[in-house]
Order: structure tokens, then sequence, then C-alpha cells
């Protein structure tokens, strides 16, 4: 699942323009750019005569095409049917239709625009392997949306979407997509169509709404590898989450969640956990089955207890335990101690003696 760094503002945007952005004259200059653009033609229509004629021409780049790089200052050759396009920061409320018509797109960047919706035609890029929509105003993602049949990531942080938002065809990406992050939306259940993507390796929920999961979680998504909840209002997991058989990272942190399930114990290829800023009493030992385990970060919680297993984890590397209501911790947690790189210990109620075993390395 790619990382994207993010972008200066403005990149690739043409001097005079760039100064009229950052002087606070965005939209006049954005007026400007549609201006020139449609009056070039920048919108004609590339089809092809008959099908033999199309296949041959989808190495070229679309009519208008050459328009909309000038204008825009974008770093692509206007001769050739580009792989990538960046259309980021560009303050783009409908995108040009000619981007439609670049059959050999694998990457499409429209990141920091104010699109609110995707027309049908974006099912035309079946090429299209990551799609980049960060920070926009997206209330509902397009059926046609389905077509994309390589589109392998799809980043969708920063808008508007809800449960409604999501069409029934999203579960036809099945099969190719790995990747989605849906931070800061506005969802308050999982749609369902999100459960049938069964070769999802990542997803993240952060700051949404969800107050709970569907019971088949665990069983829906059987390839996770890095799941992120956190920032949600959860008050627990369903009993299937052991089934994510899997899932290596997992980031629930700032929930409701008050205990783990029992199944917990079967994540047995679970990494690291972020448990932090939860109402969690204790540690049960279903996280010492847990053999893979090197981060364990539950601070910031109701802890009175921490189970005598967890110090058996061979692989524990980080214990992050301050700011809960422990007053003693099992002996096996004190022998562990030193093989331990940070264990973090501050804000309870333990002996002097034990709360100097607190080690804050990396």
């Amino acid at each position: 699942f790619p990382r994207r760094p993010e972008r200066s503002r403005c990149s690739g945007v043409p001097m005079s323009l760039s100064r009229g952005l950052h002087e606070g004259k965005q939209d006049a200059a954005v007026a400007a750019i549609r201006e020139q653009y449609y009056a070039s033609g920048g919108d004609a229509a590339f089809h092809a005569e008959d099908s033999d004629e199309e296949e041959g021409k989808k190495d070229l780049a679309p009519e208008g095409l050459a328009d909309l790089i000038q204008l825009l200052g974008l770093d692509a050759d206007p001769n050739e049917s580009p792989e990538e396009l960046d259309l980021s920061e560009k303050g783009l409320e409908k995108v040009p239709d000619v981007v439609w018509e670049c059959y050999d797109l694998e990457g499409l960047f429209l990141e920091d625009n104010a699109l609110v919706a995707l027309p049908p035609a974006v099912g035309n890029l079946q090429n299209l392997k990551e799609l980049y929509l960060r920070r926009n105003q997206l209330a509902s993602l397009p059926s046609d949306l389905a077509a994309c049949t390589a589109l392998d990531s799809l980043y969708l942080e920063d808008n508007r979407l809800a449960e409604p938002g999501f069409p029934e065809s999203f579960a036809q990406l099945a099969l190719c997509l790995k990747g989605l992050t849906l931070h800061r939306n506005m969802l308050s259940k999982v749609p369902r169509c999100i459960l049938d993507l069964r070769a999802l390796q990542e997803v993240y929920f952060d700051a949404n709404q969800l107050d709970e999961l569907p019971a088949d979680f665990g069983t829906a998504l059987p390839m996770l590898r890095e799941l992120s909840l956190a920032d949600n209002k959860l008050k627990e997991l369903p009993a299937t989450f052991g089934q994510l058989a899997h899932l290596e990272v997992l980031y629930v942190h700032n929930n409701r969640i008050e205990k783990l399930p029992k199944t917990f114990g079967e994540l047995q290829a679970l990494k690291r956990v972020y448990l932090q800023g939860n109402a969690l009493q204790k540690l049960h030992s279903c996280l010492g089955r847990c053999e893979r385990l090197e981060v364990i970060n539950a601070e910031h919680n109701r802890l009175a207890g921490v189970a005598k297993r967890i110090a058996e984890l061979p692989r524990l590397k980080h214990l992050m335990l301050a700011n809960n209501e422990l007053q003693t911790l099992p002996p096996t947690i004190v022998a562990a101690a030193p093989r331990l790189r940070r264990f973090t210990l501050a804000n309870n109620q333990l002996a002097s003696d034990i709360a100097q075993l607190e080690c804050l390395d990396e």
C-alpha cells in the first residue's frame, strides 16, 4: 500500500497563478484556468471511429491534454498518454473531461481540491492502480468506480463520506483493492460493501463516528495486515476479531473499549497493538498468547491489573502502562523489565522500587 509524501503547496503551478493562489485570489485564478481551458476546446471528445482504431490510439495523448498540461503547468509529456497525472491543489470543482480519456493512467492525484463528485467516466480508467482523493468534499462515490478493476489503493481521507455514499457496486473491487484510507469522514457504520473487499490488506477508519463493528468483521476481511479504528466511539470488538489471522498492526486507541474479546489471543501474526486512551481495566492473558507481539501500548486506561503471562511474550520490546491505576505488578513483569527497550509506568500508584524500573529508551 504505497505511502505518498505530502507535496508542497501549489507545486507545479505557473508562477503567475501561484502568486494569485497565495494572495487569496484562488477563485479568480481557477476561473481563469477554466475559461482558457474550455475556450481552447480542452474538453473535446476523443472518440475512435471503430474499436481497432481506438486500441491503436490508446498510447497517444487525447485531444486537449496538451492544453491542460500547459495551463496548469503539469509535469507530463503532452505527446503521450500519461501513466501518472497530478492535478492536486488546483482548486478544481470538476475534473476536466480529457482526464477520463487518458486510458493508460495508473496513478491519478486529485488531492486538495473542491471536488463534490466524480463522474461515471471514471470507469474508463481500467488500468488505474492508485487514486488519490484526499481532502475534497466528496459525499458519495460513483457506481462506475467498480469498472476500475486494476485499482489497488484508494485514498479518501478528509471527505464527507457516510455509509449511503458507498454504492453496492463498490464490492466489485473485491479482487483488486488492497488499501483503503477513510480517515476523518462521516461514517457511523462500516459500509456493507467494504466487508465484501476480501483482498483488503490495509484499511483505516480513523476519526469517524463508529460506535460498533459488524459481528462478522473478522471473517469478512481475512487478509487484513494493518487496521486502524482509532479515534472512534467503539465500546467493544466483535468475537470474530480473532479470525484476522494475518493482522500484524492494530490501532484502536482513543475509543471506549472496556475489555478485549477472549478470541484476541488467536491473533498469532500480531506484532503491534495500540490500546491507549480506552477504558480497559485489565490486560488479560489473551494478549499473552499473541507470541509475535513486540509493542503493547495501554497507557491512559483504567488498568488495575496486568496478566503475568504477558511477561512471557518472547519478542516483547515495548510495554507502555503509564497513566493507569496500577498498585502492583506481577513478579514476572518485574523480572522481565530489564530486557524491555521501553517500559512506561508513570502516574500509577506503584511502590517506588517498581516505579523506578521505568525505561524510556526508544
